[in-house]
């Protein structure tokens, strides 16, 4: 049986990982989403996988964040055994020239967070439907 998307979800804001998880459930798809609330818990919670334990198989990143923000994140990432894991970037600032920077670092994708609950559903399926390059990371 296939055990779905794996996504690890940084973000500080509690609203947003209530609302994305909503949206995931909303979708009715097989997404597993584990939230962590910086850059620094998410090197924490990757760091513990160990053996067949499964890591995520795509990492949905916040850009501004306290202890470590995404970009740090991202810095920490391309060293890492989980350089190959896809990276969504969802933040809710559109500056160019943040997601720019966010895309050089090593992000994959840079995505707006919706305002509408209806509109972020429709970026989780997305999300979930997607395939990515190189979608598997297990350390």
């Amino acid at each position: 049986m296939n055990p779905g998307l794996r996504l690890l979800l940084v973000d500080d804001d509690d609203n947003d990982l209530t609302l994305f998880k909503a949206a995931v459930a909303k979708t009715r798809l097989p997404i597993e989403v584990e939230g962590v609330s910086n850059g620094q818990q998410a090197i924490n919670r990757l760091e513990r996988v160990r053996g067949d334990e499964p890591g995520p198989d795509v990492i949905i990143l916040d850009l501004h964040m306290p202890l470590k923000n995404g970009l740090e994140f991202l810095a920490w990432r391309k060293s890492s055994c989980y350089a190959a894991v896809p990276v969504v970037v969802f933040t809710g600032v559109g500056d160019m020239k943040e997601r720019a920077s966010a895309l050089a670092s090593g992000a994959n994708l840079v995505l707006e967070k919706p305002l509408a609950f209806r509109e972020l559903v429709e970026v989780v399926r997305g999300i979930g439907s997607t395939t990515f390059e190189s979608s598997s990371a297990a350390p």
